[in-house]
């Protein structure tokens, strides 16, 4: 029997495995590709042949997978059903406050405990002292996962009882970030206009290493090697919106920058470094 089982092997979900595999923990994964299973048995982990086999090899069960629609379809069978009594279900993949809730409620409703998380990041920030990753729930069962999943990020912060409290943090650091884009681009936008270069920018004023990240991205017109794609920022914007739809707030500020990467999305550029916004504020 391992420790910890991994289930979902995306690049977010084999970088959790690994680093946990690196800290020496006996380790169990699984991904509906046998494939991505089979490159990690050379860092040590155990490969589970079904999610079954994959939930009966742990007491503490990782989820990283594409949404919290398909963790429910993966879990949600006569196979695995049975066996999730007594075991705790960690979600880290990404998803809504309302999910978080909903999971929480279903899981338990089957026996097993549930802890949620966010990762504040991209795999990069796994298992490095600035990694960031908040996780809610029951305190004793974080407790009980602590010594295992603390390796995961120097900042691994517990946010209360409130389920659905690392999801709304998540959301609220994800909008600090999308606004503060949309500032960075507004300045490359005065600086092209008044003929002053983007490396300018990035020597002199850019106000962090981000934002001078962006304007070199810009200034050498390198969107094809994207560190986070616009895709993917586009539906962490998504799952903003949903949220504030459901709390019924003040959403202009989203609609805005929506509207940017609904152009983006039209013009071919979901593939491409979140900085090829520019192209659509031009």
């Amino acid at each position: 029997m391992s420790e910890i089982s991994v289930i979902g092997l995306g690049s977010m979900g084999s970088t959790l495995a690994k680093t946990l595999l690196s800290a020496g923990h006996e380790v169990t994964v699984w991904n509906r590709s046998q494939e991505k299973s089979d490159l990690l048995v050379a860092e040590g982990a155990e490969i589970g042949a079904t999610i079954a086999d994959a939930v009966k090899a742990s007491p503490i069960i990782l989820v990283c997978i594409a949404n919290y629609t398909t963790t429910r379809k993966i879990f949600d069978s006569a196979e695995v059903l049975p066996l999730l009594s007594g075991r705790i279900v960690v979600q880290m993949s990404s998803g809504t406050p309302l999910e978080a809730i909903t999971d929480e409620r279903w899981f338990e409703e089957n026996g097993a405990g549930y802890l949620d998380a966010a990762i504040l990041g991209s795999p990069k920030i796994i298992g490095t002292k600035e990694g960031q990753i908040l996780i809610a729930g029951n305190e004793n069962l974080w407790e009980e996962c602590k010594a295992i999943l603390g390796c995961l990020a120097g900042n691994f912060q517990y946010s209360g009882i409130k389920i659905d409290s690392a999801k709304i943090l998540d959301l609220a650091w994800l909008s600090q970030r999308l606004g503060y884009f949309m500032g960075v681009m507004q300045g490359l936008l005065l600086c092209e206009a008044g003929g002053v270069g983007l490396d300018v920018f990035s020597a002199t004023v850019a106000v962090d290493a981000r934002a001078s990240m962006i304007a070199n991205t810009i200034h050498n017109n390198s969107f094809t090697d994207p560190i986070n794609t616009v895709k993917v920022w586009k539906e962490a914007l998504h799952h903003i919106q949903i949220h504030a739809k459901e709390l019924g707030t003040n959403s202009e500020v989203l609609e805005f920058i929506a509207d940017k990467f609904e152009r983006a999305k039209s013009a071919g550029y979901e593939e491409e470094d979140l900085a090829a916004l520019i192209k659509i504020f031009r």
